[in-house]
């Protein structure tokens, strides 16, 4: 990004190059007689223009005190917003930085300005010229022509790792490696220097027209002339030791050079390992960021997983819980149906073996009577005897229900031939029908109880 210039705009003393103290600093605003007020005034004296004073207070405060921003003062001063030009007032840091360029030191006129968003937001930061002979460089890299200040660093901010010092420590690498402010050659020092050459020769010019040529004839001549040759002797062997002195000179001049060229490689080195380990600890920052919020969604995830399959866990064995109580009461259902079933099996039994003993009684009742010669005649009430009242009791009311429909179905039949009339058929349909009801709500209620003294 380098540019060729003119290096002989520029001059040694830090005091003429790029707004040096003597010309930066000369307004009342930077004035050592006047007292200056710290940081944490303005603030006060701003008012709620930041959203983070003592961040603004803490970053400010560090530059001032610092090696690199030891030339710069607070102060506050009007900043444009947005392209209509509405402006604010903030915080402003004006001085001068230093840079390195060609083994001198030469100090940068600049304004930093802090914008109401900082530290969210980058500073703003400008190149100002401190007298009339100076001008900024055209087409340079990171100044525009304006005098903003166009940084890597400024395009790269980030709040938690970025701050002023660092921000100074770029301009003024940067600007080591191409200054962006020149002056102007003036012309009347050479206007005098050719002047007094223009002189020098017409006085040397006038004293030899003046001369007239020697005579060679006499000793007297001869010996002067003599003497002038050991004295032009003697001269020559002055201007060759001269010579060798400028030489020796010059040659000192050179290894300054190189030993400054040196140094100045050395630092521009020691400024690039500097910004290569703070790019280094920003790449290692981020790379932990994203490490830690990668681990973050890892471990949600993971906890998500792990709470679902517990919720799954928890429902299987709830259901297993839940089939664990049914078989168990299946089970004893099982249990106590399988006691009913064994009592009646040996209620069956009972009732087979006195079944076998009528059996054989009736046997041997007919054939005591076939061996009279005459047959007796069994009662139909007879053929079937319940063992107890109740049974003889459902066996009554049993047979009443069925003699009770076959009535019903007869008036039915009647009703249908004619041979009864409607009112007549309805009369005793609702009659038999109450009673039959009656009997069979009998014959329910005979059940229950059989079916609770047999579980009982």
């Amino acid at each position: 990004m380098m540019r060729n210039f003119n290096s002989r705009t520029l001059r040694t003393s830090g005091g003429h190059y790029g707004g040096g103290m003597a010309n930066g600093m000369s307004s009342s605003s930077y004035s050592s007689s006047q007292q200056q007020p710290t940081v944490s005034q303005l603030l006060n004296t701003l008012g709620g223009v930041y959203r983070d004073p003592s961040r603004v207070d803490r970053d400010a405060s560090a530059l001032l005190r610092s090696s690199v921003g030891n030339h710069l003062k607070p102060n506050i001063g009007d900043l444009v917003v947005n392209q209509n030009g509405d402006k604010t007032t903030v915080l402003l840091l004006a001085g001068t930085i230093a840079m390195n360029y060609r083994g001198n030191t030469y100090q940068i006129l600049v304004h930093i300005y802090l914008p109401p968003a900082y530290p969210l937001r980058p500073p703003i930061a400008f190149v100002r010229l401190g007298a009339p002979n100076m001008y900024l460089k055209e087409n340079h890299a990171h100044v525009g022509q304006d005098g903003q200040v166009y940084l890597h660093y400024l395009h790269e901010w980030r709040a938690p790792t970025h701050n002023l010092i660092e921000l100074v420590v770029a301009m003024s690498s940067v600007f080591s490696n191409d200054p962006p402010v020149f002056t102007k050659k003036g012309t009347s020092s050479s206007s005098s220097s050719t002047a007094a050459a223009t002189t020098t020769r017409s006085s040397m010019s006038s004293s030899t027209s003046a001369s007239l040529p020697p005579s060679y004839e006499d000793s007297s001549i001869q010996d002067a002339i003599k003497e002038s040759m050991k004295q032009a002797e003697i001269d020559q062997q002055r201007r060759l030791e001269l010579q060798r002195e400028e030489e020796q000179q010059a040659q000192l001049a050179r290894e300054r050079a190189q030993a400054e060229e040196a140094a100045r490689l050395q630092a521009q080195e020691e400024q690039a390992r500097i910004a290569q380990e703070t790019y280094d600890a920003q790449a290692l920052a981020d790379t932990r960021e994203k490490v830690r919020l990668k681990m973050i969604r890892h471990l949600e995830q993971c906890a998500r997983d792990t709470k679902t399959s517990i919720q799954h866990d928890m429902m299987d064995q709830r259901r297993l819980n839940a089939g664990t109580d049914q078989l168990n009461s299946q089970l004893a259902q099982l249990e106590s149906l399988q006691e009913s079933i064994q009592s009646q099996i040996e209620t069956v039994d009972v009732a087979t073996t006195n079944i076998e003993e009528w059996l054989q009684e009736a046997t041997s009742s007919e054939n005591d009577s076939s061996s009279d010669g005459r047959t007796k005649e069994i009662h139909i009430d007879d053929l079937c005897k319940p063992t107890t009242p109740v049974y003889n009791q459902m066996l009554e009311l049993s047979a009443e229900n069925a003699s009770l429909t076959d009535a019903l179905y007869f008036l039915d039949k009647a009703l249908a031939r004619g041979s009864v009339d409607l009112t007549t058929h309805l009369k005793y349909v609702r009659k038999l029908s109450k009673k039959q009801f009656m009997i069979r709500a009998h014959l329910v209620k005979i059940g229950q109880i059989l079916k609770e003294r047999r579980y009982h």
